[in-house]
């Protein structure tokens, strides 16, 4: 069915519209020689110019969208910096609070030795394992 259709589709075009498109083309070049063509070739060239005039002021604009969008990006960075080593001053201050308050003096004997016979011991059901394995190490060498 979709061959069929495409060749009665040609058919119709070479048949029936083309000898008609012909008709008015030869009309045209009747009627106004020559001329059409220069007016096409005119309106062509000037909408060339127009178009490389247009292009200089969007790379003028996209220019200027990358240099705003560098400086808000630099911007941004820095503040972001800003706040990370706050953000990192606060947390230390917050680890050094938190081993002076909860657990300096809250390990025994028997807790303390644990942490010097097994350095190796490994925290598994705790998220943030690597920092409970700092905060015992600092409170191992404060206990000494």
């Amino acid at each position: 069915p979709v061959s069929l259709f495409w060749g009665l589709g040609c058919v119709l075009i070479v048949k029936v519209i083309q000898p008609e498109i012909a008709k008015v083309v030869s009309f045209l070049q009747v009627t106004f020689g020559n001329y059409l063509a220069l007016c096409i070739v005119i309106v062509m060239g000037l909408d060339l110019i127009y178009t490389l005039l247009n292009m200089q002021g969007f790379k003028k604009l996209i220019t200027e969208m990358g240099q705003t969008l560098e400086t808000n990006q630099q911007e941004f960075k820095q503040r972001l910096n800003t706040k990370m080593e706050i953000a990192t001053a606060d947390w230390q201050k917050l680890k050094e609070r938190t081993k002076k308050e909860h657990f300096q003096n809250r390990l025994n004997f028997q807790q303390r030795r644990f942490i010097n016979n097994y350095p190796k011991l490994t925290l598994k059901n705790i998220k943030n394992s690597k920092e409970v394995r700092h905060l015992l190490e600092d409170l191992k060498k404060k206990g000494q």
